[in-house]
């Protein structure tokens, strides 16, 4: 209005209102239900449906015809949601502020809501928070985004600019590199896949050879019959007939779907979802071999 001023005085002629549908993070609902086969679904577009509805139809045609999307739909696929994000409490909480969000705050980088939090949190959030933990949701998980020194009060600060707290994120990126640290990473999913048919099972999504060694880890890409990468796992063999399988928090359902519609009829193979009965811990860096060997007397060599 101060750039026009003429603005001021035009009103308004014709006023539209209607429901609309948004989503717990902005992002879209596409592709086939997880839990359904041959299901699909197109909706929640955030008020962006007219705009995006040429491109989100294509893609909707070609993953019906093909079985397979042509472009990597990872941020809008409907199976990234958990299943407790269908919960009505926690829908009406976060929809109505990520609707006011979606054209102010909802842009910034680092951006994260801030109702209906708290959902998910690791058996070791209250010495997380303790530490100086900032949180940021993702796929309903409280993860650390950085670690606050002792009485700073220092918070997220909506900015295109390099943020306050990047000097703080930058230390622990150092240590990484140049030294050791320790992550918590129980958000990441984690599935038990057990039987007599576990192994050909996980052979048959996985690029790499999963038989292996009892004890040993294969990290590995699970891949659609194009060869395009649907999800990027680590598999660890804990016996003969038993394997982990450990993938990122937002690839949850689909890796499960991906093991229901993988197995051939008549496989002996038990899938369970453990990621609630347990926790995981990272040690990263090149003193990450060091550190644990002062803990075990296992061999920690290549």
């Amino acid at each position: 209005m101060e750039i026009v001023p003429g603005l001021a005085d035009v009103g308004v002629r014709k006023l539209f209102t209607g429901p609309e549908s948004f989503t717990p993070d902005n992002g879209f609902l596409m592709g086939e239900a997880p839990e359904l086969d041959g299901f699909f679904v197109a909706a929640g577009f955030n008020s962006l449906g007219i705009l995006t509805g040429g491109g989100a139809g294509s893609i909707m045609a070609n993953w019906i015809v093909d079985g397979v999307p042509p472009i990597d739909v990872t941020g809008v696929d409907i199976a990234r949601l958990q299943r407790f994000q269908t919960n009505r409490t926690y829908l009406s909480e976060r929809s109505v502020e990520l609707l006011g969000r979606l054209h102010s705050t909802g842009s910034w980088p680092y951006s994260s809501p801030t109702r209906a939090r708290e959902v998910r949190r690791s058996v070791l959030h209250d010495r997380l928070v303790a530490a100086g933990a900032r949180f940021a949701e993702s796929s309903g998980w409280e993860n650390t985004s950085w670690f606050a020194p002792p009485d700073a009060e220092i918070e997220f600060r909506y900015t295109y600019d390099r943020p306050d707290w990047f000097e703080y994120h930058a230390a622990e990126h150092r240590s990484v590199r140049e030294d050791v640290a320790l992550f918590d990473m129980a958000a990441m999913s984690k599935f038990l896949v057990q039987g007599p048919d576990a192994e050909s099972v996980l052979n048959r999504l996985s690029g790499n050879d999963v038989a292996v060694a009892v004890g040993r880890c294969v990290y590995t890409q699970w891949m659609n019959d194009r060869g395009g990468v649907m999800a990027d796992v680590t598999i660890t063999r804990l016996a003969d007939d038993r394997f982990q399988v450990v993938v990122a928090e937002a690839f949850h359902r689909r890796v499960e779907s991906m093991l229901r519609r993988g197995a051939p009829a008549g496989a002996r193979i038990f899938v369970t979802d453990v990621t609630s009965g347990s926790a995981l811990l990272s040690v990263q860096g090149p003193q990450a071999r060091v550190l644990l060997s002062e803990l075990t007397t296992a061999d920690l060599s290549n």
